[in-house]
C-alpha cells in the first residue's frame, strides 16, 4: 500500500478541509463547559478553593491539542481501513466525521458533567 496515492491525498484533504469546522464546533462546547463547571463549583462550599483561570485556559490547550491529534486519525483510520482504497470508504466519512465530532463534545462537557456532580453533591448533602 502507498500511503501517500493520489486517492489517500484526496482522503486526507476531504478531512483536513473539515478540522476547522471540527474546532469552530468544539471551542464554544469546551468554552461553555469550562465555564457551568466552573461557575457550578464556585455556588458550592468548594467556593474557597483557589482556581487558577490560566489553569483552566492550560486544561483547554490541552484538551484542544488532543482532540486534534485524534481528528489526525480520522484519515489515518481510512487510509489503513481501506488498504489505500479510499473509494470503497468515501460514503462513510461524513458518518465517521459526525460521529467523531460529537464524541469530541461529549467529552468537552466532561467539565460540566462533573461541576453537576459537585454542585448536587453539595446541595443535598
Amino acid at each position: 500500500m502507498q500511503i501517500l496515492s493520489m486517492k489517500n491525498l484526496n482522503s486526507v484533504g476531504w478531512w483536513e478541509f473539515r478540522r476547522v469546522t471540527y474546532n469552530l464546533i468544539l471551542v464554544p462546547f469546551l468554552a461553555g463547559s469550562l465555564w457551568l463547571g466552573a461557575f457550578l463549583v464556585s455556588q458550592t462550599s468548594l467556593r474557597n478553593m483557589p482556581v487558577e483561570p490560566l489553569g483552566l485556559v492550560f486544561m483547554a490547550g490541552i484538551f484542544l491539542v488532543l482532540a486534534n491529534l485524534a481528528y489526525t486519525i480520522g484519515w489515518l483510520t481510512e487510509i489503513l481501513w481501506s488498504n489505500g482504497k479510499t473509494d470503497l470508504t468515501r460514503p462513510y466519512r461524513w458518518r465517521m466525521w459526525i460521529w467523531g465530532t460529537v464524541l469530541s463534545v461529549v467529552l468537552a462537557w466532561l467539565p460540566a458533567a462533573l461541576g453537576i456532580l459537585i454542585f448536587l453533591l453539595h446541595l443535598f448533602h
